[in-house]
């Protein structure tokens, strides 16, 4: 059996991918599958290659160096300088700014992918019909594209780039322009729509709670490189270092060296003079002295006026509120513990004052030890 055909459950084969512009690598040897059916998001701040690294699956962007495959299809070889074009690659592709012309309706719109294959017009009309129906559009193919809400204008992105069954569909912060609740709506539709129809996707955002709610695997980039990879829960669960922790929500980073290591995995972390943190490890075991640091989110951080939390097992540590934030459902709390400022989230109806000394603590399981 040839490599080719082992790998093919994979609908996207990436390998060793660079990227550089001039004298600045964008993409620095990036490697990656998506197996068919699933969805991959490629999660990062900004200027950290994700939609540099689809635009060059797309064939939007020509590589350095790298292997692309698409399904058996090799797309694109640096090595042996072959670059397969872009509309020969069959990837739909769903932009940011949707990209819907305002002068067609919404069938036409949906339909240049098939007029460019020049289908019969019979089969371009069934299959508009049938993927504006899937989208939620079905009554709209007439309706002209300038009348249409943001909302509507992604469905008809969406529709377009599903209409010809594409190998996989590349999705590059499609959702960035909607409003909030608009945003959390259509996610959810995006997540339905892919059940039902299961296609293959690649999708780019810089927004945690789509690549967690959307995705299959998390691709976490940073300068560049991949960071970290793994299911949703794992990522967020477990990052692997400062930079994970930080992008997926841990408010609390402290950098430290190990003082001591345990055989199962719980390590305690120096992080000032007069301050420790036991936490748990779940890479491979640091040795003592390892520069490390610990990670804890806001939300499991336990507050008390006294002393007095019935977990025997808590870390404990005298704190002093210096500030207080409302965010409607709960209030953030900042906290000087010693020589560390501390965030702790607390439900609406606990008040501390300011400059009140109470207690704050929090679990093993919670402090997250991850590379420095």
């Amino acid at each position: 059996m040839s490599e080719r055909q082992q790998t093919s459950a994979n609908a996207v084969e990436v390998r060793n991918l660079t990227k550089a512009f001039g004298s600045v690598t964008v993409i620095n040897s990036v490697s990656f599958n998506v197996k068919k059916g699933k969805t991959v998001t490629l999660l990062g701040p900004s200027g950290c290659g994700k939609t540099t690294t689809l635009r060059c699956i797309a064939g939007l962007e020509e590589p350095t160096s790298g292997v692309i495959h698409i399904g058996d299809r090799l797309v694109f070889d640096g090595q042996a300088q072959f670059e397969l074009e872009p509309e020969k690659r069959n990837v739909g592709m769903v932009f940011q700014s949707y990209a819907i012309w305002p002068h067609m309706t919404v069938g036409e719109n949906v339909r240049f992918p098939l007029d460019i294959k020049k289908l019969p017009q019979k089969e371009r009309r069934d299959k508009v019909a049938e993927i504006l129906k899937s989208v939620g559009l079905g009554d709209y193919v007439n309706r002209p594209a300038s009348q249409l809400s943001g909302g509507q204008q992604q469905r008809v992105a969406l529709a377009r780039a599903l209409v010809f069954e594409p190998s996989v569909v590349l999705f590059d912060e499609p959702l960035s322009n909607l409003d909030a609740n608009l945003r959390d709506h259509m996610r959810h539709e995006l997540q339905e729509l892919q059940e039902r129809i299961g296609f293959t996707a690649i999708y780019v955002t810089h927004d945690q709670r789509e690549a967690l709610s959307l995705s299959d695997e998390v691709i976490v980039m940073n300068g560049g490189r991949i960071d970290q990879v793994g299911p949703p829960e794992e990522i967020f669960s477990y990052p692997r270092s400062v930079f994970t922790a930080r992008f997926l929500g841990c408010s609390n980073i402290f950098m430290g060296t190990a003082s001591s290591v345990s055989g199962n995995g719980v390590v305690s972390v120096c992080v000032a003079p007069d301050t420790h943190f036991s936490g748990k490890h779940h890479g491979d075991q640091p040795a003592t002295g390892a520069e490390l640091a610990i990670a804890i989110r806001s939300n499991k951080i336990r507050l008390s006026a006294q002393d007095d939390f019935s977990d025997p097992n808590l870390q404990r540590f005298p704190a002093v509120v210096e500030s207080r934030v409302f965010f409607g459902t709960y209030i953030e709390y900042g906290l000087c513990v010693g020589s560390l400022k501390l965030k702790a989230d607390c439900e609406v109806g606990v008040h501390y004052d300011l400059g009140q000394s109470i207690f704050a603590a929090m679990s093993q399981s919670d402090c997250l030890v991850v590379k420095a």
